[in-house]
């Protein structure tokens, strides 16, 4: 369990050391008081910006992450020269580190009970595989030139799936940057780092509350951490790891943030917000390539909508020509590859034949804001659901009211809305409706909470307050709770039999061998995929490259050894039989079978 909050501390420390530096240097003076909760995620854009870029030049990550080291330290140094570091303990600092690690705490409860040392937990989803290996990979290789198809390393797939399909490049960078720089797995950081980017996004999304509403809004922080940190929406996408989502999801708020506070500025030269939108847009390019979509369309229709302005015309135009051009400079290859995943995707949402996904209900505003566990309560009949939604729709719209920025906010929202209607009736696809509301759920909360706080502030009766906050809250944790109770009693986890495996990856075999689900069949696709994983230095043959029309071809019939989990020999009819044992430990033998049919899936038709 130690181990837990040792990796834990260790990683965070390594965050805001890489981004505090170049914050102290480069954030605007109107941000700088909020360098230190900024520093983690412009250390994330840095480190997949520029990992991306050292990658495409050759360097790997085991080299890269020094440089990237070299470079944070060396902004240091010049900060402190420059009398630019400083950090001001405040009460409201206070706050938000306390509600910070509160939420990081919780959400990592099942890791440090039901694993209790540092791996990778999830409740049914196989992403960890596709990140873990090819962050590993990214350690001691580069992205190009391609890796070529290994037939006998079935794990090798998943890279190619990441890199050269998805073009994600910058998730796995984080991971590789982090497993490389502490001589750990990826796997061992994934869950933890996971949990990190969910708990540091939370206050972001309170800056961003506190940077366009009033300023006299007393319990704006507890509604957002509320409203956002307890989320039961969020949670299930938390539990199902998605890693890029989160990565893409606080640069996507920080874009935000210099935009807001960009457009307060009235200056027509080059400056520093410029260069950090830029960037930002650079590292979605590369964490998350869809994703820019989401940041880039709303500004260009801002734009758009300024033209109206004589006055301002010029002005705006100029601002998305020099961030247009900068984000191209500073990495061309991601902006182009980002481009293509965006059309890609676009047409696979307006595919709705096959969605390789369990059914979600279309998520009511009452959902959105996770006051109902929309996943493992009982469905809410969807007029009472829109109806109990409404006064969440009028605090949403009051909050707007309130925010000093309503043209770039609104824009904003216009763009989720107009996603959201085509994606529930015109195209009726429940997935990229669920995806959709979750990439906005951070800018509702904000005007929610706004919206609420100022009408809290209106109200003088003690008694009615805290009656609503409780409310509120209640409906809140009473959802998480539910959420996390599913996780804790039905995780699936990197558990110690298959972290055992490494034992046998160090070994010295100079022939191939098959894993046990070639006769007893595909019983566990996670264990398949992590012993794939954790056998990379191994000739392996499993369901995933055993290719029953080439057996003669590819030599399957002369191939004797098989691996099985000791406790697992007998699956339905069919039981493996060992006449030797080549190699075993606690959980795993590796030998040679009595004569056994393969699996029934497997044998030619």
């Amino acid at each position: 369990m130690i181990e837990i909050f040792i990796l834990t501390f260790k990683i965070t420390i390594i965050l805001f050391f890489v981004g505090y530096g170049f914050g102290a240097l480069m954030l605007p003076k109107k941000l700088q008081r909020w360098n230190f909760w900024l520093s983690p995620w412009l250390a994330i854009i840095l480190i997949s910006v520029i990992g991306a870029i050292f990658s495409l030049l050759k360097i790997p990550m085991s080299k890269a992450n020094q440089i990237i080291l070299i470079i944070a330290s060396s902004l240091h140094l010049v900060a402190i020269f420059m009398k630019k570091i400083y950090f001001k303990i405040t009460k409201e600092n206070f706050f938000i580190g306390l509600l910070t690690t509160f939420g990081l705490l919780l959400t990592l409860y099942p890791l440090i009970v039901r694993a209790g040392f540092p791996t990778t937990l999830t409740i049914g989803n196989l992403d960890p595989i596709s990140y873990c290996t090819t962050a590993d990979w990214l350690t001691n290789h580069t992205i190009y030139p391609r890796m070529a198809d290994q037939y006998y390393k079935p794990a090798s797939t998943s890279v190619g799936d990441l890199i050269y399909y998805s073009y994600r490049w910058g998730s796995p960078m984080l991971l590789s940057f982090f497993a490389s720089l502490l001589s750990l797995q990826s796997f061992q950081i994934f869950s933890i780092l996971l949990h990190l980017l969910f708990a540091l996004s939370f206050p972001l999304v309170y800056i961003l509350a506190k940077t366009t509403g009033p300023k006299h809004q007393p319990y704006l922080l507890l509604l957002v951490f509320v409203g956002y940190s307890l989320n039961s929406t969020l949670f299930y996408i938390l539990y199902h790891v998605f890693f890029g989502q989160f990565a893409f999801t606080g640069v996507f708020i920080l874009t935000i943030i210099l935009l807001i506070s960009y457009s307060n500025d009235k200056t027509r030269r080059f400056t520093k917000y410029d260069f950090l939108i830029a960037l930002s847009f650079s590292a979605i390019s590369s964490i998350y390539p869809e994703g820019l979509v989401f940041a880039l369309a709303p500004l260009v229709m801002f734009v758009i909508w300024r033209l109206f302005n004589l006055k301002s015309r010029r002005l705006h135009l100029l601002r998305l020509g020099k961030i247009t051009l900068l984000t191209v400079l500073i990495n061309p290859i991601t902006v182009g590859t980002a481009i293509y995943q965006i059309l890609k995707v676009f047409h696979l949402s307006t595919d709705t034949t096959f969605i390789g996904w369990e059914k979600i209900n279309y998520a009511n505003p009452f959902d959105i804001m996770g006051f109902y566990n929309l996943f493992y309560s009982r469905p809410i009949p969807e007029f009472l659901g829109w109806l109990i939604g409404l006064p969440v729709v009028a605090i949403w719209l009051f909050g707007l009211k309130k925010t000093k920025q309503r043209d770039l906010i609104s824009v904003y929202l216009l763009m989720f809305l107009a996603f959201g209607l085509s994606y529930r009736f015109i195209i009726n696809n429940f997935y990229a409706y669920f995806r959709l509301i979750t990439y906005a759920i951070f800018i509702l909360v904000v005007l929610f909470s706004i919206g609420l706080s100022c009408w809290l502030g209106k109200i003088k009766n003690q008694i009615i307050k805290l009656a609503v906050l409780l409310v509120v809250f209640g409906l809140s944790s009473r959802s998480a709770h539910r959420l996390l109770k599913q996780v804790y009693w039905h995780p699936t986890i990197i558990d110690p039999s298959l972290i055992s495996l490494n034992e046998l990856n160090q070994a010295s075999l100079n022939q191939p061998f098959f894993t046990d689900d070639i006769y007893l069949g595909d019983y566990s696709l996670w264990k398949r995929f992590w012993r794939e994983y954790f056998l990379t230095n191994q000739k392996i043959i499993t369901h995933n490259n055993y290719y029953t029309n080439y057996r003669g071809r590819l030599g399957l019939d002369n191939i004797k050894l098989v691996l099985a989990e000791k406790n697992n020999l007998t699956v339905g009819n069919k039981t493996l039989v060992y006449k030797t044992i080549l190699w075993e430990n606690q959980y795993y033998q590796l030998g040679e079978i009595e004569d056994l049919e393969i699996a029934e899936d497997l044998i030619p038709k």
